[in-house]
């Protein structure tokens, strides 16, 4: 009884010493131990001619759980080996009581039947899908991604950009040209020529957040859909999501497309979330979710980023995929030139919209008269 109740304080002591540190490690690897340990014992317990000794079990035993600790400070990811020793501590205190009456030799079968029992149930222990490494934190693997697509400097640096692509729906045989002008601080816009469509034009200027087509004219955004648009002009969101993003959740993984990613909420002011999905090998974005803002109400959208390469300092997607309201299209990216010189012109209101926002202003002048 001494014996079983010493084993317990001594491996409940060794448990409590661990410290995590570098290499990952699994459930298996500590019962592994145990048992070569206990097998060697049973080994030793069968050359003793006098009956069964449980003095040895007890002592290789208190060497494996000793072991055990040993190995799990040796890991990385907060492995602790607290779990697998308390199932078997709880075995070994059933256990332990009969191994000490099998000392003797009319029992040493007894004894033997014991053990095997007991080497039985720590083969049968279940891993643990808690000894898998944990998700990291939101920050860490938001930061990540900026220092896998550039760096921090890469991207305080770029202080405009114009990039040129091309935009096809595949469904409804449509294709067409986009071009995007980005300036910091605040300053955006976009042309889109559509074959059999026409020009759709939108951007950020002075604050305003406008739309103009043929099909729909000119329009002013308000409210959650403009505060969407400030985000989107953004030239260098993702350098500083701290302030774009007040709160960022991690939600564990998921697969996209067959490729196991994390999964971040992030929640920005007068907006609802975002979820985006980081790729656990690369740390590169590759799909994020909205529910976006638009004249008809709200809109879900899904957008896959992929086929990767370097835009001189940066590395983003070539290659973007949008599914919205129904509708799929695909943005391929031809160019992107940073800290390029663009004529202020570029980001002057269009004629309709001056028109729009003049008669806007005019109109609670008139309503007081």
């Amino acid at each position: 009884m001494n014996r079983g109740s010493q084993l317990l304080k001594s491996a409940k002591g060794a448990a409590r010493t661990y410290r995590p540190s570098q290499e990952p490690a699994a459930a298996h690897s500590v019962l592994r131990e145990i048992l070569k340990s206990a097998k060697g014992a049973a080994r030793t317990s069968r050359r003793i001619r006098n009956g069964f000794a449980p003095h040895s079990v007890l002592r290789e035993f208190l060497r494996s759980a000793k072991g055990a600790a040993g190995t799990s400070r040796r890991t990385r990811n907060g492995f602790a080996p607290h779990s697998v020793l308390r199932e078997v501590l709880k075995r070994l205190d059933q256990v332990a009581h009969a191994l000490v009456r099998a000392s003797a030799p009319a029992t040493s079968l007894t004894a033997r039947l014991a053990l095997g029992a007991l080497l039985a149930s720590l083969v049968l222990l279940p891993s643990r899908p808690a000894l898998a490494a944990a998700t990291p934190t939101p920050e860490a693997i938001l930061d990540r991604f900026v220092e896998v697509t550039g760096g921090k400097a890469a991207y305080q640096k770029r202080k405009s950009e114009v990039v040129h692509g091309t935009i096809e729906f595949a469904a409804l045989g449509l294709k067409g040209t986009v071009v995007e002008y980005f300036e910091e601080p605040g300053k955006f816009y976009m042309a889109m020529n559509l074959a059999g469509i026409g020009k759709i034009e939108s951007g950020l200027t002075d604050g305003v957040a406008w739309e103009n087509s043929l099909l729909q004219g000119a329009r002013v955004k308000t409210g959650e859909e403009k505060a969407q648009a400030v985000r989107e002009a953004a030239l260098n969101i993702f350098e500083h999501w701290r302030e774009a993003y007040p709160k960022a959740e991690s939600a564990g993984e998921e697969m996209v497309d067959g490729e196991p990613c994390y999964k971040v909420i992030l929640t920005p002011d007068q907006s609802k979330p975002e979820t985006m999905f980081f790729e656990k090998k690369s740390g590169l974005l590759r799909k994020t979710t909205v529910v976006a803002a638009s004249p008809l109400g709200d809109v879900t959208a899904e957008s896959i980023s992929t086929e990767y390469r370097r835009f001189e300092d940066i590395l983003a997607p070539s290659k973007v995929t949008e599914r919205v309201a129904g509708q799929e299209f695909t943005i391929t990216i031809e160019s992107m030139q940073s800290n390029q010189e663009i004529p202020p012109e570029k980001f002057a209101l269009p004629d309709e919209v001056k028109a729009l926002l003049e008669k806007q202003q005019d109109s609670p002048a008139k309503q007081k008269n």
